[in-house]
């Protein structure tokens, strides 16, 4: 698969807005992650991870491709009077696909067939029963694919965190940096592992070569943050 998105920081609850130009006037682009929900045939509606709501004006959809429940990144203009029963309503500028996969369990060790190229998370936070991860990796123009791994050996009951790994599996060069953003399933990892606080995350970072373990909560009901975006653009192959 192959993944293009906004580039930006994805830390807590997401809506981002910035100013942009056109040759009559400024316009505030916004956007962010969410979930894709399904109307009727090829209409949708957009659920931000904030929990504010989006309805796209004029726009249907391919069916075989965005699917209900999907999890996107998309970018929109306002435009008119908002539609009832939703937050925001406009006209659609970019929308995308985003990587969504189920965790992974094993019970002693992982297999190396998972992949050993090193990936810096440079932002995340957890949503629903979504880790969403803004990742760095090497292999810029490669088929990655990432997994969060868990292994049972490895927990314990004093632990705040339920432990994992994620893990990337590189087909192709490590010419060039790339940038990726996977939203992982880990409504398992919940179940199996109650009574945590978030998830505890481990990768090796590909600067250093050192261990390196970041901590994700699951959110409060209160969490509505909002931040902005970096700026840039960036295309991983994902699967």
């Amino acid at each position: 698969m192959k993944l293009k998105y906004l580039f930006l920081s994805i830390l807590g609850a997401v809506l981002l807005s910035s100013c942009m130009k056109d040759d009559s006037s400024d316009y505030y682009l916004y956007g962010g992650l969410g979930t894709a929900h399904q109307i009727k045939d090829a209409e949708f509606y957009f659920k931000f991870d904030n929990g504010k709501t989006f309805c796209p004006i004029g726009s249907t959809f391919d069916t075989d491709v965005l699917k209900d429940s999907a999890r996107v990144i998309l970018s929109f203009v306002l435009e008119g009077e908002n539609i009832s029963g939703y937050d925001y309503t406009g006209r659609l500028q970019y929308l995308n696909l985003l990587l969504t996969k189920k965790s992974i369990r094993y019970a002693e060790e992982m297999p190396d067939t998972l992949g050993t190229n090193n990936v810096i998370i440079r932002d995340g936070y957890i949503y629903d029963k979504y880790l969403n991860l803004d990742f760095a990796v090497r292999g810029q123009y490669s088929d990655h694919y990432p997994n969060l791994v868990s292994i049972d050996s490895e927990q314990t009951i004093d632990s705040e965190y339920i432990n994992v790994y994620l893990m990337d599996k590189i087909k192709g060069t490590m010419e060039g940096y790339g940038l990726g953003i996977v939203c992982f399933d880990i409504e398992d990892l919940i179940k199996a592992y109650p009574g945590k606080k978030g998830i505890r995350v481990t990768a090796v970072d590909y600067q250093t070569g050192n261990e390196k373990t970041y901590d994700y909560e699951y959110p409060k009901s209160e969490d509505t943050d909002e931040t902005l975006p970096n700026n840039g653009t960036s295309t991983l192959r994902m699967k």
